[in-house]
């Protein structure tokens, strides 16, 4: 008996093509929120903006409409990312706290 291959059909092999575009998609996407998150991170000891934070948050909210990042995941990041620029926008003021001896 000879062996029968099974010809894969079309709608397999079209399904194989759109994962592969798809999963080079979402890695672009993934990496370049990654990268915009380190280069925020690192511009943080230097200047930031508002425009900075609101630049962050419009990438995750991209990654999070694109199914990259689930919703709790974009939430806390984006909180992540507003705390840290609260934390470094404000202007270090003297401790105004006297001690009585």
């Amino acid at each position: 008996m000879a062996e029968s291959k099974t010809k894969k059909s079309n709608s397999i092999l079209k399904r194989q093509r759109q994962t592969i575009k798809h999963n080079l998609r979402n890695k672009d996407i993934r990496s370049a929120l990654r990268t915009d998150l380190k280069k925020f991170s690192a511009k943080l000891s230097d200047k930031v903006e508002a425009k900075d934070i609101s630049y962050i948050h419009s990438v995750i909210d991209k990654a999070r409409t694109k199914g990259i990042l689930k919703k709790n995941s974009a939430s806390r990041k984006k909180a992540i990312a507003a705390a840290a620029y609260a934390k470094h926008s404000q202007p270090k003021q003297p401790d105004t706290s006297t001690k009585s001896s």
